[in-house]
C-alpha cells in the first residue's frame, strides 16, 4: 500500500513538473507530448486535472486547438518511403532461359534493396533453393537474383511501377502490362513462363478460371506455369513449404522440355 503511494506521489509530481515546463512554452512538439503523457498515467483523477491545466494555459496563452496530423516517414531500409517508390527494378534478362518469373510488379522491398522478391517474408527464394532449379549445394538469396542467369533463371514483372500492394494497382494498370511481357518473352524466347500468382495471369489472358500448374496456352513456343503468389499474405499458402511443391512441379516440368 505504501509502495502504491509513493508512486501516486511520484506520478503526481511528474505532472507538475509536466504542467510547469508547458506553462513556460508554445513549442508544439513539447504540448502533444504532455497530451500523450496525459493518457499514461493510472489515476483518471490525475489526468482530468492536468487535462483541465492544459487547457486553462492554452486559453491564458492565446493558444488555438489544432488539429494535426504528423506524418512519421516510413523508411524502407534506410531510404524514406517516398524516395522508395519512386524507384523502379531492372528486368533480369537473357536469351532461352529455362525460366522466366513473371511478377505482378515491385514491392517497396525490393526496389529499396534492389533486388526481386527482396521483401523480408516473401517465400521465393526459400522455394526456389529446396526446389531442385539450382545445382546441388547452391543457396540463393536476393542478393543474388543476378547470379540466377548462370542456371537459366531471369525476372521481370508485368508492371514497372513500385507500390506498397497491390491493391495499390488498377486492374488496366496491370492489364497495360501484357503487351510487355508478350513482347520479352518473343524476344528471349524462355522454355517456361511462370506467374508468380493467379491473379495477374488471369488479367494477362483474360481467362477468369484457372488451375495451377501448366496451362493449356503458350506464348510463341513457350509453356506457361502458374504458381501462387510468393507473398507471405496468401491465406491459402501461407507457408513457403505449402508453395514448395509447386516449384517442384515447375521443375520436372523444365527438366522434362531440356534440350
Amino acid at each position: 500500500m505504501l509502495a502504491k503511494s509513493q508512486q501516486c506521489s511520484q506520478e503526481s509530481h511528474c505532472y507538475s513538473e509536466d504542467l510547469s515546463a508547458f506553462s513556460y512554452s508554445r513549442n508544439y512538439k513539447e504540448v502533444t507530448s504532455l497530451n500523450k503523457s496525459t493518457s499514461t498515467y493510472a489515476s483518471a483523477r490525475e489526468r482530468k486535472r492536468c487535462n483541465k491545466k492544459i487547457a486553462k494555459y492554452k486559453k491564458q496563452m492565446g493558444w488555438k486547438e489544432v488539429v494535426k496530423k504528423v506524418n512519421h516517414q516510413r523508411t524502407i531500409n534506410g531510404l524514406r518511403e517516398d524516395v522508395v517508390l519512386k524507384k523502379t527494378l531492372p528486368d533480369i534478362l537473357s536469351p532461352k532461359l529455362r525460366v522466366l518469373f513473371v511478377g505482378i510488379n515491385p514491392g517497396v522491398w525490393s526496389s529499396a534493396r534492389g533486388h526481386h522478391y527482396a521483401g523480408p517474408s516473401n517465400h521465393f527464394w526459400s522455394c526456389l533453393n529446396h526446389s531442385g532449379l539450382l545445382p546441388e549445394g547452391v543457396l540463393f538469396g536476393y542478393q543474388s537474383d543476378t547470379d540466377c542467369l548462370k542456371y537459366g533463371i531471369g525476372f521481370t514483372n508485368m508492371v514497372c511501377r513500385t507500390t506498397k500492394s497491390m491493391a495499390d494497382l488498377s486492374r488496366d494498370e496491370i492489364k497495360s502490362g501484357s503487351s510487355r511481357i508478350r513482347t520479352i518473352v518473343q524476344e528471349i524466347a524462355p522454355k517456361v513462363v511462370c506467374f508468380n500468382g493467379k491473379g495477374i495471369f488471369q488479367i494477362f489472358s483474360d481467362i477468369r478460371s484457372c488451375q495451377f500448374g501448366q496451362q493449356q496456352m503458350t506464348l510463341n513456343e513457350s509453356i506457361v506455369f502458374v504458381m501462387p503468389s510468393t507473398s507471405p499474405r496468401g491465406a491459402a499458402y501461407p507457408r513457403w513449404s505449402d508453395k514448395l511443391p509447386f516449384f517442384e512441379e515447375l521443375r520436372g516440368l523444365v527438366d522434362d522440355h531440356q534440350t
